[in-house]
């Protein structure tokens, strides 16, 4: 069984990502790494966090959606948090476009705003 055939025709032809790097080949800043380490009270609390790594958090991370809301002076309604703005930007075309429809994406841009559009 060839599993080329299996894909669909438009992701076959998408290219290999190749982040860039820095001169000293230790960051991708292109990829928006930090050259720092993360503050110590970080590692504390990711730490922390370890001994509840077997479960799920709570839908909707209501503890950062409240946070955000009272910092902004909006509506809990009005904040929608995601693992990044890839799965955000991906959540809402899924939700406003149509198949039939026109996406306009900036070239050169990242490459996943031309997988999601398509």
């Amino acid at each position: 069984m060839d599993i080329k055939k299996l894909v669909k025709p438009f992701l076959r032809d998408i290219m290999i990502y190749e982040p860039g790097m820095d001169k000293d080949e230790h960051v991708k800043l292109s990829s928006n790494e930090n050259p720092r380490s993360p503050h110590p009270h970080i590692i504390e609390a990711v730490t922390n966090m370890l001994k509840d790594a077997n479960r799920y958090p709570p839908s909707g991370s209501p503890e950062l959606t409240q946070a955000l809301a009272e910092h902004h002076g909006v509506s809990t309604k009005e904040i929608m948090v995601g693992n990044g703005s890839n799965e955000i930007i991906d959540l809402l075309v899924r939700a406003f476009v149509n198949p039939d429809e026109n996406v306009v994406y900036p070239v050169p841009s990242f490459i996943v705003y031309a997988l999601i559009a398509k």
